[in-house]
């Protein structure tokens, strides 16, 4: 594993200083190259396709694209000028045609995307958490006895615990919703969320809902490991996964989040979007959730009560990286 550091401050405007800095990474990255000669480079997302191309050309490697995202949706580079999004879009096009081996997509629903528009027809490999970062035994550190200890409080006062794993819970993500959602629910269901980056982010959610009129309803946290989270578990009722299908990638995803409610066990109240409505019922492990009626699902919650979901112990068996990486192991097996 090598990190590359790169120049912290330069100053200049944001996006030139990122250019200066993606130039360095680039430069640094090939004398890495250099030293290994590798007979396969993975390449995450198209900005390291570079890479890729060039150890193609000067050490013959094999190229595997690994895309997490649908970089041809030019509404989803909207942080880019037009001119550049086109650029981009178009880059990633001509580079899976003629240099890539084989391309890993996230779900069959952009895998079809990608064959329809290159002919080249990828492989799904699911990004799900690996069981392995997590033990079985009950943590003792401080981290996980001061969530454990609040949650707990919460419960002896009656309430009903929601989760929501993930950094950013604005745009997409179904904010509007779950607010909506809690106003529907009884006075004792509490939203709790995990992964905000910084006390900034906090304040930012506080003032929101406040505004809303639920903040008494929701605490936010900054993120948490998943080895501590992961025994947090017994406390929740629900965890959501809420994406919005305002861009191509977000409607055809699979989020990591929910991948980890399975691992924990939670029953998970989804969005419906095809891929993940797909796994929700396939399994039985939850309630589908159309965005534009957040009274029908809170009726659902409270309908449901207690009943478990019977297709949980299943998915939680099937849905591993353990099955994942197989898949990946014989794509680097057939490249060698």
């Amino acid at each position: 594993l090598h990190r590359i550091p790169l120049k912290a401050k330069i100053n200049k405007p944001a996006r030139f200083a990122n250019l200066l800095k993606y130039i360095d990474f680039k430069r640094k990255a090939k004398k890495i190259a250099a030293d290994y000669q590798p007979d396969i480079v993975h390449c995450n997302d198209y900005s390291t396709l570079f890479l890729g191309i060039y150890c193609k050309q000067k050490y013959g490697s094999k190229l595997v694209y690994d895309d997490h995202e649908y970089f041809q949706d030019l509404n989803y580079l909207h942080r880019y000028p037009m001119a550049v999004r086109k650029y981009i879009a178009r880059y990633e096009r001509n580079t899976i045609k003629q240099w890539i081996d084989k391309m890993i997509v996230v779900s069959p629903g952009i895998a079809e995307a990608y064959e329809k528009l290159t002919t080249k027809k990828p492989e799904v490999v699911m990004n799900i958490t690996d069981r392995a970062v997590i033990s079985e035994e009950t943590p003792r550190n401080d981290e996980f006895n001061t969530y454990n200890d609040y949650l707990t409080g919460l419960k002896k006062e009656g309430k009903e615990l929601l989760l929501y794993i993930g950094k950013n819970f604005v745009r997409g993500r179904g904010m509007d919703f779950t607010i909506k959602l809690l106003k529907h629910l009884p006075e004792n269901y509490f939203l709790i969320i995990f992964g905000c980056s910084n006390d900034r982010e906090i304040n930012q959610l506080r003032t929101i809902f406040k505004e809303r009129g639920v903040d008494d309803r929701i605490k936010a946290f900054k993120f948490v490991e998943f080895s501590n989270l992961y025994h947090l578990k017994d406390h929740f009722s629900y965890g959501l996964s809420l994406i919005e299908p305002i861009y191509f990638s977000y409607n055809y995803s699979l989020p990591n989040k929910l991948f980890e409610y399975i691992m924990m066990g939670i029953p998970v109240i989804a969005s419906d979007i095809p891929e993940q409505k797909r796994v929700v019922e396939q399994y039985g492990i939850g309630l589908i959730a159309d965005l534009k009626t957040p009274e029908l699902t809170a009726r659902q919650i409270q309908e449901t009560g207690d009943n478990t979901f019977d297709g949980m112990e299943k998915a939680r068996k099937e849905l591993t990286w353990e099955n994942e990486k197989q898949k990946l192991l014989r794509i680097y097996t057939e490249l060698l």
